[in-house]
């Protein structure tokens, strides 16, 4: 049985961004590359700097060509940085989440997410007394071997 870690309420946090359309294990990677030559290119500190991800889609039912990917970084409020070219503005809304860890290798934690949103959303959710909230979009914070998987709830 999964269980969420925590469920609480969280600010809104604005990143900036980076798109890709397609395979999701496609589409992350292209994305991942150009979010780090984007930090690289402006002299970011990767140790300030949070790090998320999300699939705008199921890729059950949405055509692979038209999944959405984005990869996103929140910078600190003391750097200044000119959005240009692929790299948009956007906020992750806040208010009340499900939180569920997951932690392994870079090289298996597609594997290991996949399972985890499988088990939340087919299992964890129908049985709990939660509610998704369809007004939001689920999120995943990276950090080393530890992902965090946001659950927007009502």
């Amino acid at each position: 049985m999964i269980h969420p870690d925590e469920i609480k309420n969280i600010e809104e946090i604005p990143v900036l961004f980076i798109r890709r359309m397609g395979n999701y294990n496609i589409s992350s990677k292209e994305a991942w590359d150009a979010m780090m030559a984007f930090i690289k290119e402006n002299n970011l500190d990767v140790k300030k700097l949070r790090y998320f991800s999300m699939g705008h889609d199921d890729h059950k039912i949405v055509d692979e060509e038209k999944l959405r990917f984005d990869v996103c970084i929140q910078v600190p409020e003391d750097q200044k940085i000119s959005v240009k070219g692929e790299v948009n503005h956007k906020v992750i809304k806040g208010r009340k989440y499900a939180i569920f860890v997951c932690k392994g290798p870079a090289d298996t934690m597609g594997d290991i997410i996949n399972d985890a949103f499988d088990r939340i959303f087919l299992k964890w959710l129908p049985d709990s007394k939660e509610n998704y909230d369809e007004n939001r979009i689920c999120f995943m914070e990276h950090r080393g071997e530890t992902t965090k998987i946001y659950v927007p709830l009502v």
